[in-house]
């Protein structure tokens, strides 16, 4: 991956209402990592346990934008 190409490397999923703690999210192909544990994920839907307080950010494999998280 190039640094360019780092806004279809990104993948944000917020939670968006009150007492909300998992959100599903939908990973298009390829491996992503999961910012928060570094967990790794291939496509599909996956659902995620996140706090109000935390955001879900998946980052693609091999992208040079991981290193920001």
């Amino acid at each position: 991956m190039t640094a360019g190409r780092s806004k279809e490397d990104i993948l944000f999923a917020p939670i968006t209402e009150k007492g909300q703690t998992k959100k599903t999210v939908y990973l298009p192909e390829g491996e992503w990592i999961l910012t928060k544990d570094r967990q790794t994920y291939g496509p599909g839907y996956h659902e995620i346990n996140a706090r109000i307080d935390e955001f879900i950010a998946f980052v693609r494999s091999g992208a040079d934008v991981l290193g920001c998280f």
